[in-house]
This record gives structure tokens, C-alpha cells and sequence, in this order.
């Protein structure tokens, strides 16, 4: 959306256009990212797809409003794929966050060169050596195009209800759900014991996270939290948490056993007690995941919380019309201007 919003303060852009680019853009990283890393494509951990497909869809996105001719836009991919790059790695520090500006960044630069007469290889997606081949082991190109126009990969894209990796969310919903039966302080807790999908613990493993960034992948640190406090908001995710002695102590007494066959948004999770009570939850499709995506009550609430202290209420009110009502926007700055005063 950076890319689209840039394009907006350039020149006309209603909210309907700039929908509409946003979505042409999503689509497009959405296809990109299971032609390089889903069955029957094999792609590799290492690479984090929101920097190497986040590029090429911002660049279409820019190309739309910029009304390039479809050669130019294939020029604009072409760009933005030279900049792709997204190392896992980078995961717990602050490039995390960074990595969707660069891609937005990496895109409209791409669509602005392309205007310019700036030129990249046609066919890079597809090419010997090119983009699909770089960065998976075995790409499933037919993912680019199947159903296209028609089937819409956007609408399997959810919202994530907790600022933390997404692997860890169904951990946190049996975590709270038990926090709030058990009803009790974090030093009353024995063990608590998971079983989780691998990808949770490759990429979420980090029992001691040295601060926030560290924190956001540390599947430890959220349940600890969500355990010891009730919730798992932006707070529970601050330096004041990771350094919690409550919330340490705890994160030494939670056992992570991985089993292949559970679904990445479920997780089974069990709390004893030190006197010997226990909770258990066993959550499939966690909220946030396709098979339970938030309602927009939920999205609102997730955006006024995250505005809080930032925005006054009259500025969250207004900013949460103007996304509901984008497609009747005459003028799509209105998304960016609401946000840059109390």
C-alpha cells in the first residue's frame, strides 16, 4: 500500500483506483509466493517472501495508476525483481519490519525507471536463471496463471490478530483461553507443554528473546506472556515484557514437542499447576487463519489498539470511515492524511 499511497500524492488517485491497484498488487505476491514455496514448488526457508515477492507486486500495483502500457509494466517487474531479496535471518531484528518498506520502496522506483525507459528482462519471472529458478529449488509456475481473472489468491490472505509471527498464533488463542479459566499468577504454573507444528519452532525457536525485535519471533516469550498477563497486545511484546522476571521464569518451564502432522494454524496446549490443576486447549484454525479470519469488529479493535496513544479517538474514528468507505474516496490521500496528526 506505501507504493500505491506514493503514487496517490503524484498525482489523482480515487480510493476505488487505489483499491484496485492494491489488490492487482497482493494478487500478484500471493502467486508469486506459492510458485516458489508450495507444494508441489520447493522452495527454501532461507528466502522471506515478503522481500522477494513484495517488490514485484508493489511495482504492478504503481504500474496500474501510472496507466503503464503493458510492456512498460512488464519492465517494472522486470526492475523490481532485480532488488528482490528477503533473508530469513534478518528475522528478530529491526529489518524485519523494514522488509515490506524496502519492497514497497524497490517498486516504486521499479515503475517510476520503467516510465523513464529503464529496461529489464521480459521474461525474468520465467526464464532460465531468472527469478522463479533463483528462488526456488523446484518452481510450479502454473500457480501464476491458474484460474486467473477468475480465482482470486487474495481472498485466502488473512489478517493477523497478534504483532508476532504468525506461526505462534494458535499457541496464543489455547494460551489465553487457559490464562482466563485457570485465573491465576504466573509463578503458581508448573510446566506448560505444546505440540505444534515444525514450522513454529524453525522459525520462532528463540526461548530468550534479548529484546522486542528478538521477542516477535520467540514462540516462548508470546505464550509466557499471554500466561502471565491475559493478553497478547503490543505491550506483551515490549522491552518491558521480554524483561519481565515473571514472564523469564516462565518461559524456562514451557516444553515445545513438534509433530508434522499438525496443521500450522493449530496447536495443542496444556498448563499444569503447581498444585496439580490443569487446563488443556486443542486449537484448529486459529482466529486470524482462513478457516477463521477476523471480523472487521475484530480488525476495528485490532486498529484502535494499535493507534491508541498515537491518534486521538476522533482521528481513529475518522481514519477507520475513511478504509471502510475506500471505494467512495474521491481523492486516496485521504489514507495517508488521516494518520499524520493527533
Amino acid at each position: 500500500m506505501g507504493a500505491v499511497l506514493a503514487v496517490a500524492e503524484t498525482q489523482p488517485v480515487t480510493g476505488a483506483e487505489a483499491l484496485a491497484a492494491f489488490i492487482l498488487g497482493i494478487e500478484v505476491v500471493c502467486r508469486l509466493s506459492k510458485a516458489i514455496s508450495v507444494a508441489p514448488a520447493n522452495g527454501d526457508i532461507a528466502w522471506s517472501q515478503t522481500g522477494v515477492t513484495c517488490g514485484i507486486g508493489a511495482a504492478l500495483a504503481a504500474a496500474r495508476l501510472m496507466r503503464l502500457d503493458p510492456e512498460t509494466a512488464r519492465m517494472a517487474a522486470g526492475i523490481a525483481a532485480a532488488g528482490a531479496s528477503g533473508i530469513r535471518a534478518l528475522h528478530g531484528s529491526m529489518c524485519t519490519a523494514a522488509l515490506p518498506a524496502f519492497a514497497s520502496q524497490s517498486g516504486l522506483r521499479a515503475a517510476l525507471l520503467a516510465r523513464g525507459g529503464f529496461t529489464a528482462t521480459p521474461s525474468v519471472i520465467e526464464a532460465r536463471y531468472g527469478f522463479a529458478q533463483c528462488f526456488a529449488q523446484t518452481p510450479h509456475l502454473a500457480f501464476l496463471t491458474d484460474g486467473l481473472g477468475t480465482h482470486w489468491e487474495i481472498l485466502a490472505n488473512t489478517y493477523k490478530p497478534f504483532p508476532c509471527g504468525i506461526v505462534i498464533h494458535p499457541m496464543i488463542e489455547a494460551t489465553l483461553e487457559i490464562a482466563q479459566e485457570l485465573n491465576t499468577v504466573a509463578e503458581a504454573v508448573a510446566r506448560v507443554e505444546i505440540i505444534a507444528n515444525p514450522a513454529a519452532m524453525a522459525l520462532c525457536y528463540r526461548r530468550h528473546p534479548k529484546d522486542e525485535m528478538e521477542g516477535h519471533v520467540s514462540l516462548y516469550h508470546w505464550v509466557a506472556a499471554a500466561l502471565a498477563r491475559g493478553k497478547a497486545g503490543i505491550p506483551e511484546g515490549a522491552d518491558q515484557a521480554i524483561t519481565d522476571p515473571a514472564i523469564r521464569a516462565l518461559r524456562d518451564r514451557i516444553d515445545v514437542t513438534n509433530d508434522p502432522a499438525m496443521p500450522h494454524d493449530g496447536a495443542d496446549v496444556t498448563v499444569r499447576l503447581s498444585n496439580g490443576a490443569s487446563a488443556a486447549r486443542r486449537v484448529r484454525s486459529c482466529i486470524g487463519s482462513r478457516g477463521r479470519p477476523m471480523t472487521d469488529a475484530e480488525l476495528d479493535q485490532k486498529f484502535t489498539s494499535a493507534a491508541e496513544g498515537v491518534l486521538s479517538k476522533s482521528k481513529v474514528d475518522t481514519y477507520l470511515a475513511s478504509i471502510r468507505g475506500v471505494e467512495t474516496l474521491g481523492d486516496a490521500r485521504v489514507l495517508a492524511g488521516g494518520a499524520l496528526t493527533a
